[in-house]
C-alpha cells in the first residue's frame, strides 16, 4: 500500500511540473526591440549615517541574542537597571 501511495505522489508530483512547465511557456514574455537593454550599474559606495548613542542602543538591543550569556552581559551594560542596589554612580 504504501508502494501505491508513493507512485501516485511521484505521478502527481511529475503531471503539476509538466503543467508548470506548460503555462511557462504559454505566458513567457516576448522580448521586442523596445526593450532596454539591461545595464550594469557604476559601484556606489556605501553611503555612511551618524547614529545617536541611544539609536546605537536600540539598534544593538535588536541584533541581540538574550539567550547568550555575554549578550545578556552587554546588555547590562548598555542598560543599567536604575533600581540595582549594587549600582554604581556615573562620573
Amino acid at each position: 500500500m504504501e508502494v501505491r501511495v508513493r507512485q501516485l505522489l511521484k505521478q502527481t508530483s511529475q503531471a503539476l511540473l509538466l503543467k508548470a512547465t506548460q503555462l511557462g511557456r504559454l505566458f513567457r514574455r516576448k522580448h521586442t526591440a523596445e526593450d532596454p537593454v539591461s545595464v550594469a550599474r557604476p559601484y556606489e559606495k556605501p553611503a555612511m549615517r551618524k547614529v545617536t548613542v541611544e539609536q546605537a542602543r536600540l539598534l544593538a538591543l535588536g541584533h541581540s541574542d538574550m539567550r547568550d550569556e555575554a549578550d545578556s552581559e552587554f546588555m547590562k551594560l548598555l542598560f543599567p537597571d536604575e533600581r540595582s542596589p549594587n549600582k554604581q554612580p556615573t562620573k
